[in-house]
């Protein structure tokens, strides 16, 4: 575990959420309320917030922590990005990986399950979708490709997703979540970590090569991710639901 060497609250204040003009989420003492309306899917169906909060630096290493609550009647579907997350540099998604860009960030499957999401940074190669020999999966270590289930989608990469130990978000009740990396410690080393916690279940992986500049590429702000999807219509609720989060904090080196 990274000495982190300040933790901010993130106070629920729309404008430093870069939140202001968007109806979709709604703010108060006790929390943030995102809604998704029946139907929604991809990033245009829910919100995706990204932000510097006032306090944080460039790092090398971030945890953030949270509370996150679904309806008791919450339909996973298929899956969904949700939560906090963080980004190196502009962040990145989608099919598009980006030289001195990635994210880390989370997403929940079938049933409830909980993943880590993440998108490395090409200045250390190329990533081709199922491609395992493509450069930028020949530079992670072994414990870091077991922990990817050995696959390598067309998107970001599902950490947790094929191991033996998986985790599960809860409906109706506050669900406690921790997620957190730190970056490799030199150019040519895949030593770079993961950890994601769950209601006090954890797991957490090594053998991460981030980025071969790890001098410039480094995590610099965080995102509010929140849809269902995935990119077609088969993954989108029936009906209107929401997310709530609360006492989420922000640690870095």
């Amino acid at each position: 575990m990274p000495d982190f060497k300040q933790t901010i609250t993130l106070q629920n204040d729309m404008s430093n959420w870069n939140a202001s003009k968007n109806n979709r989420i709604k703010a108060n003492e006790k929390g943030i309320k995102i809604k998704i309306p029946k139907g929604g899917y991809a990033s245009k169906g829910g919100i995706n917030l990204k932000f510097k909060p006032d306090g944080i630096k460039p790092s090398s290493s971030f945890e953030l922590s949270f509370q996150l609550r679904v309806p008791s009647d919450f339909d996973w579907v298929k899956g969904g990005k949700l939560g906090l997350g963080a980004n190196i540099n502009n962040g990145t998604g989608g099919k598009a990986w980006a030289k001195n860009d990635g994210s880390c960030r989370l997403m929940w499957r079938r049933n409830g399950q909980l993943v880590a999401y993440l998108y490395l940074c090409e200045d250390q190669g190329s990533y081709v979708p199922e491609n395992a020999s493509c450069p930028l999966v020949k530079n992670q270590c072994q414990e870091f490709k077991d922990a990817c289930g050995n696959k390598w989608p067309k998107a970001g990469l599902d950490v947790f997703r094929f191991t033996k130990d998986k985790l599960f978000l809860k409906r109706g009740t506050w669900n406690k979540i921790t997620y957190g990396a730190t970056m490799n410690t030199a150019p040519d080393r895949c030593d770079g970590k993961l950890w994601l916690e769950v209601n006090g279940e954890r797991l957490e992986t090594g053998g991460i090569r981030f980025t071969k500049n790890t001098q410039k590429n480094l995590f610099t702000q965080l995102q509010l991710p929140t849809w269902f999807g995935g990119g077609d219509p088969s993954w989108a609720p029936k009906k209107d639901t929401w997310f709530k989060l609360r006492r989420a904090t922000y640690s870095f080196t």
